[in-house]
């Protein structure tokens, strides 16, 4: 019935305590976009000749499939794939939320169309709001 949880933390980073720690912390720089650019290609996220060909007709743009364009997706890609590297194992670690969650059928039925004849009738039994500021206060009125 009861379930214990323990989490643990770790620091990251040094402690800040002035200004010159928060400076020198943003002036090191730790990666740059060159060096994840330049690195060797992965090979799971090579896009080919055939797949820019694809792109470039379901966009509707000219069916011209260059090299550069090729190459440029690439890059892009293994970028992309640098950038998220190793997050993937967090998401899964975090995600056993089956005790907070619940799918149930009856919590996503949708509710019945109005008719006509009850559009109608909310309507004419419709009355002004004062939280959504249609009835005027006269006494924060100057």
């Amino acid at each position: 019935m009861f379930k214990r949880s323990l989490h643990k933390s770790t620091r990251l980073l040094r402690q800040i305590k002035t200004k010159e720690d928060i400076d020198k912390l943003l002036n090191n720089p730790t990666w740059s976009v060159k060096e994840l650019s330049s690195s060797k290609q992965n090979s799971n996220s090579e896009i080919t000749h055939k797949t820019v060909a694809k792109m470039i007709k379901l966009s509707g743009f000219n069916d011209e499939v260059t090299p550069e364009l090729t190459k440029s997706l690439n890059l892009q890609m293994n970028f992309i794939e640098k950038l998220y590297d190793g997050e993937e194992e967090e998401v899964h670690k975090h995600s056993n939320n089956d005790s907070i969650f619940r799918l149930i059928a009856s919590d996503h039925i949708p509710d019945k169309p109005l008719t006509l004849k009850q559009l109608q009738e909310e309507i004419k039994n419709l009355k002004p709001s004062k939280e959504k500021g249609e009835i005027r206060d006269d006494k924060n009125t100057p």
